[in-house]
């Protein structure tokens, strides 16, 4: 894929953020966003993660059986997130699950077009050795959780990783999306709480969703 990708630029970007975030477009947005059926509800949680300013960028597929590219990127730009479709990550999806070319779609999305370019960059890496700690990077994972992720790899140590869910809330289970590290989890765990928070003020909705589905 080309590395400077084509980027769709909302024209909400030139306006006061913390105003747009409260006009009825932007809610309007999130409401179609709850509406997609054919997103699961991680795939909506990293997506208003991003457009929340939470996370810099995210990825997802989704399937076009029942919604056009062209109503997912509206809804994309309404929300005021940049976004680019990654032609190598629908090439494997063909590849590796026999999808047909057409019927999907894999979206890079960020806050800015940089966040977009490494979170790219980071996913066309694969497989080379330091594909997990630039992806883990481009996502925004915690450093600690990253660099323990890796380590159990290179050293198959599953030592290193938090494998007791006990210690964590129903919520934090439900919203976490990367592998916690052993030593460092409860400082990981404050990432997650602060999109736990911004789910819950602005789409309850998405918010129920991911809680009835880990239950």
């Amino acid at each position: 894929m080309n590395k400077e990708p084509i980027f769709s630029y909302p024209n909400n970007k030139q306006e006061n953020w913390v105003s747009y975030r409260n006009s009825e477009k932007f809610k309007n947005a999130i409401t179609d966003l709850e509406n997609l059926s054919v997103l699961g509800p991680q795939s909506k949680v990293v997506i208003l993660s991003v457009a929340l300013n939470i996370k810099q960028a995210a990825d997802f597929t989704i399937l076009f059986d029942q919604i056009s590219p062209d109503r997912v990127e509206q809804i994309l730009s309404d929300l005021g997130v940049y976004f680019s479709r990654n032609p190598e990550s629908e090439k494997n999806e063909i590849e590796w699950n026999k999808r047909r070319e057409g019927t999907f779609g894999c979206y890079v999305i960020g806050a800015t077009p940089d966040a977009i370019t490494e979170a790219v960059e980071a996913i066309e890496s694969y497989p080379a050795d330091d594909y997990h700690t630039k992806y883990g990077k481009a996502m925004e994972f915690p450093d600690t959780a990253i660099e323990a992720f890796n380590k159990s790899i290179n050293t198959n140590n599953d030592e290193l990783l938090l494998w007791n869910e006990d210690l964590l809330t129903d919520e934090e289970k439900a919203f976490t999306f990367f592998r916690y590290s052993k030593d460092n989890w409860q400082k990981e765990v404050e990432f997650v709480e602060q999109i736990i928070d911004g789910i819950k003020e602005y789409s309850p909705k998405i918010y129920a969703e991911v809680m009835n589905k880990k239950s």
